[in-house]
């Protein structure tokens, strides 16, 4: 590609993709003459999202994968059955087999070119293996292993040391203390999860706490809700809700985008990728921490500071995001926003049965 093309294809990328380096090399070698203008340019040269990575890998390592039962025990078998355990690397010092898969005995023995790994080792483990994994080049990582900032200061200590490494590493990290994604569209998932929540739908989830995005990934398929993609973010280190907001805005699969929060880092880019994302699909947040109590529970949980809840009540407002008031008022603001087409104007009108 000429200089001048590449000059007008970043013009066109967001602010948040032009300082990638690797943004120019998934795009086509397809310029010609003929492409005059602009439009024709970003047609044919939008890279691919970095979350692809973690949403559409082309192989995906598991590093911790052990065939005792325990963390890290049914994943494997999981992936076997939903036909991802055939894309997949296990590591495991102790080598062998489970499910009739290899299992490597170091990270250094995997192949190259592995699109994810998913890091499930106990806490004090994790930093080696992020820098061996930044070795081998992998540069999507997901670590569920817990023990970290939640547990107190030692904890922060090592979760620090974790975002110095990947940042060293040019490495792109989504937790630690979280587990992980789910794409209903090509069936992958770094959790068990039950069959009727793989079943395709229209809703996306962007859960702080991994158990509470378990608990919507189970109980929606019983409301008639279907789920199109999830993200659990843990102790969100690195990736938060608003790199995830601008994914799932531009996603066909989704219509509708749920928000479980604790807490944010940078609420100013959050209020501006929750205003894109609401000009394009309704979005529906539940926060937590709204009393001193809810606040204690948060810090304990993620180690997130949960803040001012009128000032997150205001952002939200003017951002055009809905607020519900619990998961029971989530849950029934997402049916109808589901199930209904966009209300074009303010006119409503009420039947009631008196």
């Amino acid at each position: 590609m000429e200089r001048k093309d590449r000059k007008k294809v970043k013009e066109f990328l967001p602010p948040s993709r032009r300082f990638l380096p690797t943004c120019f090399s998934s795009i086509k070698l397809c310029c010609r003459p003929q492409h005059q203008n602009h439009k024709t340019l970003w047609r044919k040269f939008v890279p691919s999202h970095f979350l692809d990575h973690y949403y559409r890998p082309r192989t995906v390592a598991l590093i911790g994968a052990r065939s005792s039962p325990g963390f890290g025990f049914g994943i494997p078998l999981f992936w076997k059955k939903r036909g991802w355990l055939e894309k997949a690397f296990l590591v495991n010092p102790k080598g062998g087999e489970i499910q009739g898969k290899k299992v490597y005995s170091t990270i250094s023995d995997l192949p190259g070119g592995i699109d994810l790994a998913v890091v499930i080792v106990p806490a004090p483990n994790v930093r080696e293996v992020l820098i061996d994994l930044g070795r081998k080049g992998i540069r999507a990582v997901i670590v569920e292993s817990a023990g970290f900032a939640e547990t107190g200061e030692g904890g922060k200590q090592r979760q620090d040391e974790l975002l110095k490494v990947a940042r060293e590493m040019g490495m792109r990290l989504l937790g630690p203390n979280c587990v992980g994604i789910v794409n209903t569209e090509n069936q992958l998932a770094t959790i068990e999860v039950l069959d009727a929540s793989l079943d395709p739908g229209p809703v996306a989830i962007i859960a702080q706490s991994g158990v509470f995005g378990n608990i919507l990934l189970d109980y929606l398929p019983e409301v008639g809700l279907k789920i199109s993609k999830v993200a659990t973010m843990g102790n969100k280190i690195d990736l938060d809700e608003a790199d995830f907001l601008e994914y799932f805005a531009e996603d066909p699969q989704t219509r509708v985008i749920l928000i479980y929060q604790e807490g944010t880092r940078d609420g100013r880019r959050l209020l501006q990728a929750l205003r894109k994302a609401c000009r394009k699909k309704p979005v529906v947040i539940l926060k937590s921490g709204r009393t001193p109590l809810g606040k204690m529970a948060t810090l304990s949980h993620t180690a997130s500071l949960s803040g001012e809840d009128g000032l997150y009540d205001a952002a939200f407002s003017q951002a055009g995001a809905i607020r519900a008031a619990s998961l029971a008022d989530m849950i029934e603001i997402t049916k109808v926003l589901t199930t209904q087409p966009p209300m074009p104007g303010k006119r409503v009108g009420v039947l009631t049965t008196s």
